[in-house]
């Protein structure tokens, strides 16, 4: 863990990262495992720390940025030139977590703002992808990957398709 918070409130945050492969969205996930599992007091206080502090990391939707204005999306750190809307590094990892918190807490639970933030999420998402024969692709990264897209779960469909999944979830 690097450094709180700028005003303190959030507590510890792992270097300004928000994604699910070395940052807060799969800190928390691991949060949420352990307080499942019953392995660790407070984990869901501190997946629920996160969830916060993933909040404030949130960008609206811009038109100039990535062609589309619906919706929310999460950088993967601060200064990272690059916007990459998939599971592993962007947007629909972080509104995956999201989606399971608000879960795991219940549907009334903070208001509902984490699921609300992850149904944002998910409509960035619908707002830029592809849509070829019926089918939906996100592309790998903007600016200058639009027309790369990949098939695993780190930056395709397997992966992606976790926050819709988790969005549809009735049961932790």
């Amino acid at each position: 863990m690097a450094a709180a918070a700028a005003d303190g409130q959030f507590g510890d945050v792992w270097d300004g990262t928000t994604d699910v492969v070395r940052g807060a969205a799969g800190s928390g996930f691991l949060m949420l495992w352990l307080h499942r599992q019953d392995l660790a007091p407070g984990t869901l206080v501190d997946a629920r720390r996160i969830g916060d502090w993933l909040l404030t990391q949130a960008a609206p939707a811009s038109p100039e940025q990535d062609g589309a204005a619906a919706g929310l999306r999460w950088p993967m750190a601060p200064a990272y030139p690059r916007w990459m809307p998939n599971f592993s590094h962007g947007t629909a990892g972080v509104a995956c977590f999201l989606a399971a918190l608000q879960l795991e807490l219940g549907p009334k639970a903070a208001a509902g703002r984490y699921a609300a933030a992850a149904a944002r999420g998910a409509a960035h998402l619908l707002a830029i992808a592809d849509r070829p024969d019926g089918g939906l692709r996100v592309h790998h990264h903007s600016p200058g990957g639009e027309q790369l897209h990949y098939l695993g779960w780190c930056h395709g469909p397997p992966g992606t398709a976790r926050l819709f999944h988790a969005l549809d979830c009735r049961e932790p």
